[in-house]
């Protein structure tokens, strides 16, 4: 009888420390991205979210990641349901697939459109370049040819920032200065691409070429992550897009293209990105379906990652190891829970138990880990979701097997020009890392409704 009440007594123990590791991880993640909702209920539906992420997806992804990176709940979007996450992503629209995406392209499906733009889609080559010459490593914010990272909210706009992370990094290249330009006048004004429902960049240069635009600065024209009506004005035009030129997707042309043009466009699956928080990613194809491109962004450098992280197998195994005891959880909701009576035995307890469990693997694993250590290409990634998202804004992720789908759809701008009256000017200071334009007209954190 007593042996049973002791069992019973640590049943009970186990399942109120399992609860209350969710109750603190849970608020750590609201109060480290200032999460607000606007009704219990909409918070309890991106806290069962929360709870899946840690139950399921972030172990798998983590198992299913060759370069060991651990994925977390400590990402923006760790609140986000995983299918909801990737409607969200918006490059082109319906089209996925990169088949689809060349066909959308550069088929006109029996639609009527312009001499010139047939000519533009037929004339853009596929570009080969000499990459037996190129540096090692090559990183264009050396250069300065980057912006500070933007953050595009929650309108499907990925496919402008892309496109002026372009043409911001070859204006560097090519006219000498580090223009800060508008996606919002692209989201407003390009009615080849769908605005906060998806784009492309090829299209979007496509556009600015067929009429004539020229991008304004965003200072005049700032970013506010909704459509609304067009207001470019001529005599604001500062950038205007000669070309553009697909790149062959043969990563070591990617790199040579990057380094002799700058910062290139790119289509990526952006599935792993959700609950990515650092380090050189390389998931597998079974996570990363290199088919279903859903992102855009802007490759801006690559290198050659020489020092893993130490003990990168350790760190595995313990996410592993607290995901697979988050996944007992009941499906009761949490949200407005009182049970932090022991917080701070809990605290000290749960950090012996994870000193001792990496003590425990040490040994074990420096064999495995030696074979990790080996170098590792990579590629450097300028995303659209804010700093506080991955490396500072950044993503890093294998180079050389196409991971992702990231090779598929690849272009550039170039022959840009500039306004004759910009000459005299000053040229504008890049926006300081705190001082970035906002992605809504107001301070408040933004509240799910």
């Amino acid at each position: 009888m007593r042996i049973f009440i002791f069992l019973s007594f640590l049943s009970v123990s186990a399942s109120t420390d399992k609860w209350e590791i969710l109750d603190l991880k849970w608020i750590e993640f609201k109060s480290k991205f200032d999460k607000r909702y606007a009704t219990e209920e909409i918070e309890r539906e991106h806290f069962e979210n929360f709870k899946e992420n840690i139950a399921k997806i972030i172990p798998f992804l983590n198992q299913k990641d060759k370069n060991w990176v651990p994925y977390s709940y400590l990402t923006p979007f760790a609140d986000i349901n995983k299918n909801d996450f990737l409607k969200s992503n918006k490059l082109g629209g319906d089209y996925k697939t990169p088949l689809q995406l060349k066909e959308k392209l550069y088929n006109t499906n029996g639609k009527s459109t312009s001499k010139k733009s047939i000519i533009l889609s037929e004339d853009a080559p596929l570009l080969k370049m000499d990459s037996n010459s190129i540096p090692d490593s090559y990183d264009w914010r050396d250069h300065g040819a980057v912006n500070p990272v933007k953050n595009q909210g929650q309108c499907g706009s990925c496919w402008s920032f892309a496109t002026i992370g372009n043409i911001e990094g070859v204006a560097k290249k090519e006219l000498k200065e580090l223009y800060n330009l508008s996606e919002q006048q692209l989201v407003d004004c390009d009615k080849s691409d769908n605005g906060c429902d998806g784009g492309l960049p090829e299209q979007a240069d496509k556009w600015l070429i067929a009429h004539d635009e020229g991008l304004e600065r965003e200072s005049v024209y700032p970013y506010e992550g909704v459509v609304g009506e067009c207001r470019q004005d001529k005599k604001r035009e500062r950038v205007f897009v000669g070309k553009f030129l697909h790149i062959d997707t043969a990563e070591t042309q990617m790199a040579a293209a990057l380094v002799k043009y700058g910062p290139l466009s790119i289509g990526i699956n952006a599935g792993p990105m959700q609950l990515y928080m650092g380090g050189v990613s390389d998931p597998s194809d079974e996570v990363c379906d290199p088919e279903q491109l859903n992102h855009g962004v802007t490759l801006v450098g690559y290198g050659l990652e020489s020092n893993s992280p130490k003990n990168p197998l350790i760190y595995k195994q313990y996410y592993e190891q607290i995901s697979n005891y988050m996944s007992s959880y009941s499906s009761k909701s949490l949200v407005g829970s009182k049970r932090f009576r022991n917080y701070i035995d809990f605290k000290n307890l749960n950090l012996r138990e994870k000193n001792l469990m990496i003590e425990q693997k040490v040994l074990a694993e420096e064999e495995k880990e030696k074979a990790l250590t080996e170098s590792k290409p990579f590629w450097i990634i300028r995303n659209s979701w804010g700093p506080q998202w991955g490396e500072d804004g950044y993503y890093r992720i294998v180079r050389g097997r196409g991971a992702c789908g990231l090779n598929q759809l690849v272009t550039t701008a170039v022959d840009l020009s500039k306004h004759p009256h910009d000459e005299n000017q000053d040229q504008q200071k890049p926006i300081a890392q705190d001082e970035q334009i906002p992605i809504i007209k107001k301070t408040e954190p933004i509240i799910y409704v």
